[in-house]
């Protein structure tokens, strides 16, 4: 059995390097891209007035085939600093917020009308699906060069930061681009072994996230109950 860490990694997300409209189309794995699961698209507001604030808000929708909103998160942003996530699951009922305030991490979740909060101390970088492209971005001479980088991320259904590590661990060619492969995986070796790890497939000089597979923000639903999905997701700028 997997451990129910719901990581919301998160499909159109993912996409955040670029800055500008861009869509993801999640598959069922290894139904070689013949069956779309959901549709996620993502668009990133400027700031206003940036002689008074550089803050952006990243939006990131996904959408089952019949056009259903199944999952939402709305993200502030100042550069690749998270400032705030907020997060509504469509498909069970709940909503979610992540705030970083006077060096803490502060959660926030309301389950049935019930809300339940926690916090702990900013230890280190924190990333969100939010951040997440910033993040690689900022990193991404160090990533390319074979360096491991590790960061805290943001888990909002547990209410807690994980420690996860991304590191190259190869190239490929993807149509007519040259591609690197990174693999994410908690840091934690109990939690690794559990845990499946999430590959991403950048174009060599990071301007690009082309392909993901892994935990994805939506759920799926199984018999009556819905279930964490994996996926296989495809992106286009």
């Amino acid at each position: 059995m997997k451990t129910k860490l719901f990581l919301i990694l998160f499909s159109a997300f993912f996409s955040g390097l670029a800055f500008a409209a861009h869509t993801g189309t999640l598959y069922e794995i290894n139904s070689k891209r013949s069956k779309v699961l959901f549709h996620s698209e993502a668009t990133l507001i400027p700031p206003s007035d940036p002689a008074k604030s550089l803050r952006e808000k990243l939006t990131i929708t996904y959408k089952d085939p019949e056009g259903n909103l199944a999952f939402e998160q709305q993200a502030t942003l100042e550069g690749s600093r998270l400032i705030q996530e907020e997060i509504q699951q469509k498909q069970l009922g709940q909503t979610a917020l992540i705030e970083v305030k006077d060096g803490k991490v502060f959660f926030t979740k309301v389950v049935d009308g019930k809300e339940s909060t926690s916090s702990e101390k900013l230890g280190g970088t924190l990333v969100t699906t939010g951040n997440f492209q910033r993040f690689v971005q900022d990193h991404w001479k160090e990533i390319a060069a074979g360096d491991t980088v590790d960061f805290r991320f943001g888990v909002w259904d547990r209410q807690e930061t994980v420690g996860f590590k991304i590191f190259k661990i190869g190239e490929e060619k993807i149509g007519a681009d040259q591609a690197l492969v990174l693999k994410m995986k908690p840091t934690s070796f109990l939690i690794a072994a559990l845990v499946d790890p999430l590959i991403f497939k950048y174009k060599a000089d990071g301007s690009e996230l082309l392909e993901m597979k892994g935990r994805v923000a939506p759920k799926q639903k199984v018999g009556s109950k819905w279930k964490d999905l994996d996926a296989e997701v495809v992106y286009a700028n």
